[in-house]
């Protein structure tokens, strides 16, 4: 079923770029007809037609490039927003969204600007296909600020550090660090991350630095046809009050 739709993407994908290989050609050809009546007309008017041809040829090509590397074809399309925190202050976002044939990606680079105008780099997030919402809040827990972000498609990752800290560390909540770790080694779950289906994202964040994660997974013994077996479990992780670092606690369904 993946494969299937990712053929059909493609072939979507090639059917728009023929049309519109046929759609740009029509003027070129319009003018070079033109030119060929000309010519028959004598040198001058030959030399116009020769030069309208060239001219809307140049034309279409610019027009062709501006399609692809615009927003509305692949190229980089730049977005900005600034974004009023509960906890005061304000989140400073810069992002930057790239498409290639499939989909496209939203590369988000966090600030935030403390009450006292202090300014801090945070990191950064990734949003698949222009999804990023711009509402993100800081979460606070202790001594610690918090910002969940996306980190990709299947995954999402936190932001964790404090005011007066230049660097801020980040922290992937994937299937695969997931599936490293030893408490869930220590399940047996039968299940695999290497999977376009399987992905884990972030539900809840409480002020006691708790953290709720949803993973939803494909078995580790499925087989073709689509679709796959599934499974899903809870995942709760607790903040280290001092190292700030995340840390699995319970895995349940």
């Amino acid at each position: 079923m993946i494969l299937l739709a990712i053929d059909l993407t493609i072939f979507i994908y090639v059917i728009f770029i023929v049309g519109s290989i046929l759609l740009f050609s029509i003027p070129p050809f319009l003018a070079f007809l033109l030119y060929k009546w000309l010519k028959k007309k004598g040198k001058t008017p030959k030399i116009i037609g020769l030069s309208l041809f060239f001219g809307v040829c140049g034309f279409m090509i610019w027009g062709i490039y501006q399609v692809i590397t615009g927003p509305s074809g692949f190229g980089p399309e730049y977005d900005k927003a600034e974004i009023k925190q509960k906890i005061g202050g304000t989140l400073i976002c810069s992002s930057v969204y790239s498409a290639d044939i499939h989909s496209g990606e939203e590369d988000v680079k966090y600030k935030y600007k403390a009450v006292n105008d202090s300014i801090y780099e945070l990191g950064t997030g990734c949003y698949e296909s222009a999804n990023w919402a711009k509402n993100e809040q800081l979460e606070k827990f202790g001594k610690w600020l918090i910002l969940k972000t996306s980190n990709s498609r299947d995954s999402d990752k936190l932001i964790i550090g404090k005011l007066g800290c230049k660097t801020w560390s980040e922290y992937v909540f994937s299937p695969q660090s997931i599936e490293k770790n030893k408490m869930w080694r220590a399940k047996k779950i039968n299940s695999t991350a290497h999977n376009w289906d399987s992905y884990s994202k972030i539900e809840k964040i409480s002020s006691d630095g708790i953290i709720i994660l949803k993973y939803h997974f494909v078995k580790g013994n499925y087989k073709f046809p689509y679709p796959f077996p599934y499974g899903k479990r809870y995942i709760k992780y607790k903040i280290d009050s001092e190292t700030g670092t995340p840390e699995m606690v319970k895995i349940y369904k």
